[in-house]
């Protein structure tokens, strides 16, 4: 991390080499799977680097100002508004244009990023680098992290949360085929979750930075239950029986549940960062948001199998309520514990 600037360079300058080749060659599924895997790695070094200079710009301006307010919702607002145009337009290309047109147009966006790296000035945080430690002792300084009660209780109700079964993809599939959604309604949905994701970080940035973090995460996290539970009415057919357009339903169920999705992560972020030890800002962030992608894996995983148990698939995907209903029990009793979890403030 001596010069971020390098890594965003590297990492842009593949991030094209792939998607050209994806756009003027053909290959078969197992190219395309290594090239999607190290696509995704890209995104994950230049995620790192860009979660380390935030990292470092908060505790320099807490130690500056002693002001305890952090930046996250200044890196997470552009990234959610890319992630809205790009939800917007790229349904809208692929419904009209074929995979290898999507890929050419989106190789020209990694150049931007390989533009503003290269007139990126390297910011200063000290008169000397910090010193490298050896593997070891962050390995050390890690488990000392993790040993931290409050920490580990933190760690524990966000693992708890999201090894909960996920059927994100059973039910696009119940979205498209059963609801006769097409790709740009997908897209749609994905654009209004992105529009109020940033919404939810503008509220939480202007109102919210002074609230207890601890009774934010708590309460949204009953929130994003009933959230979650309305999504059953879809599938139960009750919002038809309503006379409510589903898309509209859907709309408004998405959008909603990212905006409260998004006030309960920033809480937890901010319990996070508080407790990160000097000279290991990007390892202790990289290591925080790596057991959340992997506890959400594993929810993937979990959701999989409940499925499979209970005999959902594509001839039977009525049975989806059934898998919504074990999820939703599944996700009460684990907001219920989390009350009786004595996790400190930040």
């Amino acid at each position: 991390y001596r010069s971020s600037s390098i890594i965003f360079i590297f990492t842009s300058l593949i991030m094209i080499i792939i998607l050209t080749i994806l756009s003027h060659f053909s290959y078969s599924a197992y190219t395309f799977y290594f090239a999607n895997f190290c696509f995704i790695i890209c995104v994950v070094a230049l995620n790192i680097v860009s979660e380390y200079l935030l990292c470092l710009t908060t505790q320099k301006e807490s130690k500056e100002s002693g002001s305890t307010k952090n930046n996250f919702p200044i890196y997470f607002g552009p990234r959610g508004l890319g992630s809205l145009i790009g939800n917007f337009f790229g349904g809208r290309i692929l419904e009209n244009h074929p995979s290898s047109f999507v890929f050419f147009i989106t190789s020209f966006i990694p150049i931007l990023i390989l533009f503003l790296a290269m007139i990126h000035q390297e910011p200063k945080f000290g008169s000397s680098p910090p010193e490298k430690r050896p593997i070891r002792e962050e390995l050390k300084v890690l488990r000392n992290l993790l040993s931290k009660s409050e920490l580990l209780l933190l760690v524990t109700c966000i693992g708890l949360i999201n090894i909960c079964p996920n059927f994100d993809s059973i039910t696009n599939y119940y979205l498209t085929e059963s609801m006769s959604f097409s790709t740009n309604d997908l897209a749609d949905l994905s654009t209004i979750s992105a529009a109020f994701y940033i919404l939810g970080l503008i509220f939480y940035y202007r109102w919210l930075l002074g609230v207890s973090a601890k009774k934010l995460f708590l309460f949204s996290n009953v929130l994003l239950w009933f959230g979650n539970v309305s999504f059953m009415a879809l599938v139960l057919h009750w919002v038809q029986a309503w006379g409510i357009n589903p898309k509209i339903f859907c709309l408004a169920n998405y959008g909603i549940y990212s905006f409260i999705a998004e006030l309960n992560m920033m809480p937890v972020f901010a319990i996070w960062t508080a407790h990160v030890p000097p000279g290991l800002e990007a390892t202790s962030i990289t290591l925080f948001t790596g057991i959340i992608n992997l506890t959400s894996n594993i929810g993937n995983y979990t959701g999989t199998a409940v499925s499979w148990m209970i005999g959902v698939s594509s001839k039977n995907i009525e049975r989806l309520w059934l898998a919504l209903f074990v999820q939703n029990i599944y996700l009460i009793l684990v907001v219920v514990a989390i009350f009786f979890i004595p996790f400190k403030e930040p």
